[in-house]
């Protein structure tokens, strides 16, 4: 549910400076899972962007209703800026990653979730009417025994149908610490996450639609193909 609206706002001039969206999803449970039971709740996404004469600004927070009495347990954000003071097509780009977890095992306890910093290039460009960016770069979080990390993520953006019909998404692929054990990694293992997006424009400011949020290795204790589907609205303002 993240890195859409900066892609379509950056590569598309949409009439205006910049944007942002609110979106409410309702998440499926993938009925071949074994590590999340009871996924069915909502999920609250909103998006920002605004360029500036030297780079953009971007950040969404993720709101997981999905307490005990459908109440708010998981709050995750991103933050990015990209920079670029010259020509070449190519820009300087800064993230930052974190969040906070509640009712962990349904007890009445929360913890915050690990924060992650990746800096490295970025770039967007269009071919065949389709929107791409992408950026690549080093991975790091607050574990001093945890050694470097790298991460890639790629975006897309397209309109169909007199632009009545929206397909974005988002891939990302990075490495971090395998914990078999609480206590020491057990060397490396490759996460991959994919959330294609398709959404039916009923108006300029409203759409209606989903995601299959695909993943390997991302849900804790999953080492298969994950795959859980939502509906949801978009209101955009």
């Amino acid at each position: 549910m993240k890195k859409i609206l900066l892609l379509s706002v950056s590569l598309f001039s949409i009439a205006v400076l910049s944007g942002q969206n609110l979106q409410l999803h309702y998440d499926f449970t993938d009925a071949n899972s074994e590590n999340i039971k009871g996924r069915n709740y909502m999920t609250a996404t909103f998006e920002m962007f605004k360029p500036d004469s030297v780079g953009s600004t971007f950040w969404f927070i993720d709101i997981d209703f999905s307490g005990p009495h459908s109440e708010p347990a998981l709050a995750y954000v991103e933050f990015m800026r990209d920079l670029k003071f010259w020509d070449f097509p190519v820009a300087l780009h800064a993230e930052y990653n974190g969040g906070l977890i509640h009712n962990i095992d349904n007890s009445n306890f929360g913890s915050p979730l690990e924060h992650i910093g990746i800096v490295g290039p970025s770039a967007a460009f269009s071919f065949a009417s389709i929107g791409f960016s992408t950026y690549a770069g080093y991975r790091f979080g607050h574990k001093p025994e945890e050694g470097p990390d790298f991460q890639w993520t790629f975006t897309w953006f397209k309109n169909l149908a007199d632009n009545k019909i929206s397909l974005t998404g988002f891939f990302d692929i990075w490495t971090q610490d395998d914990y078999n054990a609480p206590a020491q990694p057990d060397g490396k293992k490759l996460v991959i996450i994919t959330e294609p997006q398709i959404w039916y424009n009923i108006a300029p400011w409203l759409s209606a639609g989903g995601e299959i949020e695909i993943s390997h290795n991302f849900i804790p204790g999953s080492k298969k193909l994950e795959l859980f589907p939502t509906l949801g609205a978009k209101y955009t303002f």
